[in-house]
């Protein structure tokens, strides 16, 4: 090998430049023109091919300077010592492409443990088919490292606007096309913020706990919000904790954290799984740019058996069906996964290995409901005492195929709190949710308070303007347009200031609600919001439920009770009736329908019940399954005593209160609750 020579010096690690916020600013701009200059108009592949530049940068730097072999267009090799993540003046593609891709071979393994083995593509900005695409691609490359290897991306300490850098890019590239991958940060922030992290370790301390420090795991971490939110909260009491009256060994712990932030923040502290392996690399990359790089980021399923390969070597790993380390899980896991029991069948876990309760059957391929098992392992994971904050659809809450489910929730944990919104909360879903914050602990029955938050839309879905009302409660919007960041945050918003009564309920077990925040929040006992309790069903939570006095439905009349052989004499209907068709009765669509109605009973439509379509038929007719049909009334006196009372306010707001269904405006009473838990008193 021959002396190289280059009209610049060679990068070392003691030559890296301290990253400033211009200078992330600068490289921002400078990627987006990059990308525009290049026609690269797929910016969800070119930001994941970004975040392998991280990766290679990253372990790149965890190394320092080291030795490495270059050649030129004359195809002489010569031996170099500086940092390999740079392109050195007159090699050859070939060789600046080879070194990048052992780096991005290196960070894989470093940092999420998976051995790569086909790696070609991994910088690849554009389609390569041929010699003149692959230096196409070499260029973009070539530009962006050229705009990275002069600056250092690892620090011991925060760099907020390293991670505002990286969010930035991540809004552009990727929010807009897969926002159902990112929990909005107000959301992520009412969950973090509502958590009780500094009665947690105060009580440690004062149990001369040298290891007081709080255990954090989200085991569908999507782009590390959570984990970044979480240890930022803790982050942020560790400096302003008083060590006067602590042991020798707290207080050392004390001085670290004070000193060198955030390095408190590894592998056995905080974890973070996601099965998407883009995603756990752009969890890695946040972490690292955020201060936090040694925190554990598995490439994996977050509900794989904990003896599987993909936990070994982590802490997760264990022989046992639990492994109850955690003093919080937070998370917004999938729901609704087609196909996600055929990941079961190949991961080994059925119902004979007991990795589940909650699976008592055969694996049905059929079955989505992946977050029922989400649920129990947040049960495995947590320590007694523990916390679980949870995103799940607010489906879970009464649909019959989680009953089962909710029946785990009653035995395990204590229901601390609820926050139910609406079908615009998150971008790519127009499922409704429910945050769910859970203690872990047995109690005897549901007798018990419990903290219930509503959002306008979700307490009242038929009243106007309930967008805006909406967007200001959440504190934020997704913007439409795609050239623009994903989310815009609004100031002042109702869900900030709940913060505040969360936390003192989830720390206190009582709070006091201010007046301005009632119409969203309110204490009651949780056997007050359960209905339908039989000796061999749990029963449903209904937390919009409102008590009150009267005798059911059932005692005046019968539900939907007609059938085509009770028109044998009079010749069955042929007229259809939909829910548009309630107010003028003039059926507008032929239609065939099991479920008739007769002249003088009450038509009442399920979706969303309302006054306008609450009538008296006026013929006989058959009508669409999303209409309950009230009959065999005692007369005609008591038919219209309550058909009076349907219409007023109260009733109404007691059945808009018992609804299901996955989306707010199309919820819908069902038959059993309508003819049951509906009281009015005559």
């Amino acid at each position: 090998m021959g002396n190289f020579r280059t009209s610049r010096e060679i990068i070392n690690f003691d030559n890296l430049k301290k990253i400033r916020e211009k200078d992330t600013k600068l490289l921002y701009n400078q990627f987006l023109t990059i990308l525009r200059l290049n026609s690269i108009t797929d910016k969800p592949t070119a930001f994941m091919k970004m975040i392998n530049l991280f990766l290679a940068k990253l372990a790149d730097e965890i190394t320092e300077n080291d030795n490495f072999t270059i050649k030129d267009k004359h195809g002489n090799s010569f031996q170099l010592d500086g940092m390999k993540f740079q392109y050195v003046e007159d090699e050859t593609p070939e060789s600046f492409v080879k070194r990048l891709s052992e780096l991005y071979k290196e960070g894989m393994s470093r940092y999420l443990k998976k051995e790569v083995i086909v790696y070609g593509d991994a910088f690849s900005f554009i389609e390569i088919y041929d010699e003149s695409t692959f230096l196409e691609n070499f260029e973009v490359l070539k530009n962006l490292v050229q705009i990275l290897e002069n600056f250092r991306l690892k620090y011991e300490t925060k760099h907020q606007f390293l991670g505002d850098f990286f969010e930035e890019l991540l809004n552009t590239s990727l929010k807009q096309e897969a926002g159902q991958f990112f929990t909005p940060y107000p959301i992520v922030d009412f969950m973090i913020n509502s958590l009780d992290f500094e009665q947690r370790i105060n009580k440690e301390i004062q149990n001369r706990n040298p290891d007081f420090i709080p255990t954090v795991i989200d085991y569908a971490c999507g782009a590390g919000h959570f984990l970044i939110s979480a240890i930022t909260a803790i982050q942020n009491i560790l400096s302003n904790i008083d060590a006067t009256n602590l042991t020798n060994e707290q207080k050392r712990k004390i001085k670290t954290c004070k000193t060198t932030p955030y390095l408190w923040a590894n592998e056995k502290k905080v974890v973070g799984i996601e099965k998407d392996y883009r995603l756990a690399k752009t969890s890695k990359i946040a972490l690292f740019l955020n201060g936090d790089g040694d925190a554990e980021i598995i490439a994996g399923d977050g509900i794989n058996k904990f003896d599987s390969k993909e936990y070994s070597q982590t802490i997760l790993h264990s022989n046992s069906q639990k492994n109850e380390i955690f003093d919080y899980v937070i998370s917004n896991p999938p729901y609704s996964v087609d196909g996600f029991m055929l990941n079961f069948r190949k991961n080994g876990i059925s119902k004979e290995t007991n990795t589940f309760s909650l699976l008592k059957g055969e694996i049905n391929s059929k079955d989505s409901a992946i977050e029922i098992y989400f649920v129990e392992r947040m049960e495995q994971l947590l320590k007694k005492g523990g916390i679980g904050a949870i995103v799940l659809p607010q489906s879970v809450l009464s649909n019959e195929k989680y009953e089962k489910m909710r029946e785990f929730l009653f035995n395990n944990f204590k229901i601390l709190s609820l926050l139910l919104t609406a079908d615009i909360t998150f971008s790519g879903t127009t499922t409704s949710p429910v945050i769910l914050f859970l203690r872990k602990e047995q109690v005897e029955n549901q007798n018990y308070d419990i903290l219930i938050h509503q959002s306008p839309k979700y307490s009242t879905p038929n009243t106007a303007k309930l967008r805006e009302k909406e967007t200001k409660f959440l504190g934020y919007e997704f913007s439409s347009n795609r050239s623009k960041a994903g989310i815009k945050i609004i100031e002042g918003s109702v869900l900030s200031k709940l913060e505040i009564v969360t936390k003192e309920f989830i720390t206190n077990g009582n709070t006091t609600i201010p007046n301005d925040m009632k119409i969203y929040s309110k204490i009651v006992k949780l056997k007050d919001i359960l209905l339908n309790i039989k000796h061999n069903y749990c029963g449903d939570i209904y937390p919009k439920r409102v008590i009150c006095n009267g005798k059911p439905l059932s005692e005046y009349c019968k539900i939907n009770e007609w059938k085509e052989i009770d028109f044998s004499n009079v010749g069955a209907p042929n007229h259809y009736l939909e829910i548009g068709n309630l107010t003028d009765q003039i059926p507008t669509k032929k239609k065939v329908t099991k479920r008739f109605c007769k002249a003088g009973d009450i038509l009442i439509s399920s979706l969303t019940p309302r006054k306008t379509q609450i009538v008296i038929a006026k013929d006989k007719f058959m009508v669409s399954p999303a209409i309950h049909i009230l009959s065999s009334f005692e007369n005609e006196k008591v038919r219209d005593k309550i058909f009076e009372k349907l219409k007023t306010d109260s009733t109404i707001e007691q059945m808009n209160a018992i609804l299901d269904g996955f989306k707010i405006t199309y919820a819908k009473i069902s038959e059993q609750n309508l003819i049951n838990n509906i009281l009015v008193k005559i």
